[in-house]
């Protein structure tokens, strides 16, 4: 009897361990994220990165610092994000939200385009 439940045991315990999914390796690298901003009023644009690096680090990234200044540079959402795609990032989502409404009536909005690097 200890022989059969000794082989019962050990037959589920080899089932389960079949089943387990295997562990899958880390990335190499890291998916990096940034937001391109567009501010839009009634006579005026004007497109920005937010890569959470607002004050000046050892870890800055120097070629998104390069990005940005060219972005801030260009006058239409495609432009920027097919200039940041040339360069490595794709669109992740966007979203909208209007900022401000001043007392003419004149609505600033800002789009968000979250973009990742590609690997």
């Amino acid at each position: 009897m200890k022989t059969l439940l000794l082989s019962g045991f050990l037959l589920l315990s080899l089932t389960t361990h079949a089943q387990r999914k295997p562990k899958l390796p880390l990335a190499p690298v890291p998916v990096v994220y940034c937001e391109l901003v567009a501010a839009e009023g009634y006579t005026s644009r004007s497109f920005s990165l937010d890569y959470g690096q607002d004050q000046p680090s050892s870890a800055q990234d120097n070629s998104l610092d390069a990005a940005n200044r060219y972005v801030q540079q260009l006058n239409s959402a495609p432009a920027a994000l097919n200039y940041l795609y040339s360069v490595g990032w794709e669109p992740v989502s966007v979203s909208n939200a209007s900022v401000d409404v001043s007392s003419s009536g004149t609505i600033r909005s800002t789009t968000r385009y979250l973009l990742h690097r590609r690997p």
